[in-house]
């Protein structure tokens, strides 16, 4: 299970969003039409890290965020609209 948790930011929309940042550009994904196993092939493709147990450590590599696995989904290419989905992309 995925454990997405964030406080509510002032004006901001109260829809599932997932927010991606760094360096390259910074993305917002509304969520609030995909089923639960779309979400969480989502976060697969992006390379979000998955833990079995709340107290397990996260793994080195992904401590400076998530790391696509092969054929998975990277930023640069939500943000050239390469992937397919790009089209959950808030503007």
């Amino acid at each position: 299970m995925f454990r997405l948790v964030s406080p509510p930011l002032e004006g901001a929309s109260t829809a599932p969003t997932i927010f991606l940042k760094d360096e390259r550009g910074d993305v917002a994904l509304d969520v609030s039409s995909l089923p639960y196993d779309q979400i969480k092939l989502l976060l697969h493709e992006l390379g979000f890290y998955r833990k079995e147990d709340l107290k397990d450590p996260v793994p080195e590599v992904y401590q400076q965020g998530p790391v696509p696995p092969s054929g998975g989904t990277t930023l640069e290419e939500l943000i050239a609209g390469t992937s397919p989905w790009s089209k959950y992309i808030i503007t």
